[in-house]
């Protein structure tokens, strides 16, 4: 059978009788959270810290499934096969996500008392990457939207879903893996929402843990990662749109 980052579904195309580890997946269910902590909270945006901070925490985040099935499971790296199963159904799911996320904005949000304070702190994390200006934005934009969401499905759907399909019903599974997916969107959207945790943070990361849930079954329906990919990709450009109008309209 073939495993891969777009290959069978994780009930079959995984080899039951070699399962990752609890310690692995628990690792890394906190992992990013942990280093969301760090990158987000404890080092300041105008400091160096700050950008070598994310990016070794991104390294060693992204760098744990490989290392992981390289020692533990090599079969399943051996066996990626390129799929774009699902393509079309995570595009429409994406379109989808954009037209919730900006008609919510522009009809609720974007003349509301909610997202007041946020630009500043958005465009405090943005400088913080040298890149403050419209074109140094949309760099970022792109970057996260497209090259970022992909590493996040290949680490939480590929390997941090797709470990627990192995240990637990698919509905757990699915709910563990989103939750644990939102809980490092927490850190990052108390920065931007400080003192609103009840009324922006947590209702915006439970909609993270909704889409994550989304994706998931996504993968778990076609067995590829390109419809999350997409739904995910497109749902975060419609992020940046809204992020983009907050910083320049």
């Amino acid at each position: 059978m073939r495993v891969g980052l777009t290959g069978l579904r994780p009930t079959t195309g995984y080899d039951s009788a070699v399962k990752l580890p609890w310690p692995i997946l628990v690792l890394a269910l906190v992992l990013p959270t942990a280093g969301a902590m760090v990158y987000f909270v404890v080092a300041d945006a105008d400091d160096p810290l700050f950008r070598i901070t994310y990016a070794a925490s991104k390294l060693i985040q992204f760098a744990l499934p490989v290392v992981a099935l390289a020692l533990l499971v090599p079969g399943r790296l051996k066996a990626i096969r390129p799929s774009i199963r699902g393509l079309t159904t995570g595009i429409f799911v994406g379109f989808i996500a954009v037209a919730i996320i900006l008609s919510a904005y522009v009809s609720v949000f974007r003349n509301g008392p909610l997202l007041s304070g946020v630009a500043d702190a958005v465009k405090a994390k943005v400088s913080g990457f040298g890149l403050s200006s419209p074109a140094g934005f949309a760099v970022i934009a792109v970057f996260l939207s497209v090259i970022h969401s992909f590493l996040e499905e290949y680490y939480w759907r590929w390997f941090v879903h797709a470990g627990l399909r192995e240990r637990l019903p698919q509905a757990a599974a699915i709910a563990l893996s989103s939750l644990a997916f939102a809980a490092h969107h927490v850190i990052v959207l108390q920065v931007y929402f400080p003192g609103r945790l009840w009324t922006a943070t947590l209702p915006f990361a439970f909609a993270v843990a909704v889409a994550g849930a989304v994706w998931a079954g996504l993968y778990d329906r076609f067995g590829s990662l390109a419809g999350p990919w997409a739904a995910h990709a497109l749902a975060d450009f419609g992020i940046m749109a809204v992020g983009f109008d907050l910083l320049y309209r």
